[in-house]
């Protein structure tokens, strides 16, 4: 069953994105930006460190390989010089040898030649490089603290380990140690110290002054933060641009768009203007019609008062047919005034109305009452109403609904008079403390693709007539926005058309309460 369409509201131009919003975003965008220069100086303060710790296990690697050469060739032997004395920890017979040709030649062991390297080595570089050991032979060879801590490490199963320090100077320096561990060629020149193949004998410190290497850290940390400022920089002025061209559109869409909406404001009060003076066509021609017939039979008196030719009846038949046209009149009047009334509450909302208690079915009689010239050549009523139903709220409300529902049958449902009917209005109490009130007309009834659109506001299936498609979206409006209410609207073309609306009993706009 197809459900009763809604109201349609005209949709707003949406605002684009303001300025506070805009240094919001560019306040998370600065967040972002932070954040990735913090992870990108940290990754380069590790990458630093790496480097450094890379390049120092790569000098361990090469003085090792050098020192198992040595050891393997159980020594070598070079020339006696100023920079190359014997070796006064060696004690072998055969340390020092002179050539046939009378050279000195002292033998050089994998120590020894692991200080000598080193020398070279910090003559070349910054790089210092040591060999200690807990049970050192050469007493130059003993451990700092660091280096001792280190070293109580490696015989624990520890492997190398590497460091960034400050020396007594203030400078930071990298720090570098792995082990050295005892082999079978060792045995050589330590077989009187119980070491055993396999125990840590020592190991090779190196050590680098950090001040290069964190001058290159900076020069690449300012790259990077030069790199990021540029890209905010970037985002912040073309998010800026793009923000400026949307507002200066979107100012541009919504002039033209409040030119649109004038033009349909003007375009549909004059609708609406047309729909109310349709709307108030009927009472007051029949209120003008009434007063017209007063007045012909005033006139119709005086002339028989002043021939003093008027019997008593004739004049009691006068005076009230006076007073039925005056009195006709009065109801289109309170009529057209209750239209009034209507349209200011179904456009504006507002009570102006005073809430009482009212009788329904009393209320139904008085409506259908001064509409009965309108429907009489072409339908019957029959209202069923228990007595004593009553309401609370504004009688004029339903007074119009009714009003409404009754026009739009005669107009659609019995084609103005062409088409004889009946409309059945029926009122039921609920036990949830609500009143049902079906109305129902058995007249030519609508399509599915009407009664899509039967509440929609100045829809009319007959636009050259004088109905403007406002009976029954004040229907609507009124049952659903000013009475609290529902309703519900069946058709079948052919099988008239049926309205069942649901009410509370005390009418009162729940807006208000």
């Amino acid at each position: 069953m197809p459900t009763p369409a809604q109201p349609q509201h005209q949709a707003t131009l949406r605002q684009p994105v303001s300025f506070g919003t805009w240094l919001l975003l560019m306040g998370v965008w600065v967040l972002l930006i932070a954040g990735s220069m913090i992870f990108s100086v940290s990754q380069i303060h590790a990458r630093t460190t790496e480097l450094m710790r890379e390049g120092a296990r790569n000098v361990f690697h090469t003085i090792v390989a050098a020192r198992q050469w040595n050891a393997d060739s159980q020594g070598v032997y070079v020339i006696t010089d100023k920079a190359t004395s014997a070796n006064l920890h060696l004690k072998t017979p055969d340390r020092d040898i002179v050539t046939t040709d009378g050279r000195q030649l002292t033998r050089i062991n994998p120590a020894y030649m692991t200080r000598l390297i080193a020398q070279a080595i910090a003559r070349n570089s910054n790089l210092q490089v040591r060999i200690p050991s807990l049970k050192p032979i050469n007493p130059l060879n003993a451990p700092d603290d660091w280096e001792a801590h280190a070293l109580l490490s490696f015989e624990q199963g520890g492997s190398e380990i590497s460091a960034l320090t400050t020396r007594a100077d203030g400078n930071q320096e990298f720090r570098y140690i792995a082990p050295l561990k005892v082999v079978a060629s060792c045995q050589n020149c330590h077989s009187e110290q119980s070491y055993k193949i396999g125990d840590v004998r020592g190991g090779i410190s190196i050590s680098q002054a950090y001040a290069p290497a964190a001058a290159a850290a900076r020069q690449e940390i300012i790259q990077t933060a030069l790199r990021h400022l540029l890209v905010f920089a970037l985002l912040a002025g073309l998010s800026y641009a793009l923000l400026k061209q949307l507002r200066r559109r979107w100012a541009e869409t919504e002039q033209s768009l409040n030119a649109k909406v004038q033009t349909e404001k003007m375009a549909s009060l004059g609708r609406l203007v047309t729909g109310l003076a349709h709307e108030l066509d009927i009472p007051i021609s029949v209120a003008v019609n009434a007063v017209s017939q007063g007045k012909l039979c005033s006139e119709t008196l005086c002339r028989q008062l002043e021939q003093d030719e008027i019997p008593s009846d004739a004049l009691r038949q006068g005076l009230s047919s006076l007073q039925h046209n005056a009195n006709q009149a009065l109801r289109c009047l309170h009529r057209a005034e209750s239209l009034l009334q209507g349209f200011k509450h179904s456009s504006l909302g507002i009570n102006q109305e005073e809430s009482r208690r009212f009788d329904l079915a009393e209320l139904i009689t008085d409506t259908l009452q001064p509409l009965h010239d309108i429907y009489q050549h072409c339908a019957e009523i029959e209202v069923i109403c228990p007595p004593g139903t009553e309401m609370s709220g504004e009688p004029g409300l339903l007074e119009q609904i009714f009003t409404n529902l009754l026009r739009n049958s005669v107009q659609h449902g019995f084609k103005d008079g062409a088409r004889q009917g009946s409309i059945r209005i029926e009122v039921a109490a609920l036990e949830d403390n609500t009143l049902r009130i079906s109305y129902a007309d058995d007249g030519a009834g609508m399509s599915a693709e009407t009664l899509t659109h039967v509440f929609e506001p100045f829809f009319s299936t007959c636009p050259d007539s004088n109905g403007r498609g406002l009976g029954l979206y004040i229907c609507y409006s009124l049952v659903t926005t000013r009475l609290g209410g529902s309703v519900r609207c069946d058709s079948l073309p052919g099988g008239g058309t049926h309205f069942l609306i649901t009410l509370p009993v005390s009418l009162n706009n729940p807006k208000n309460q």
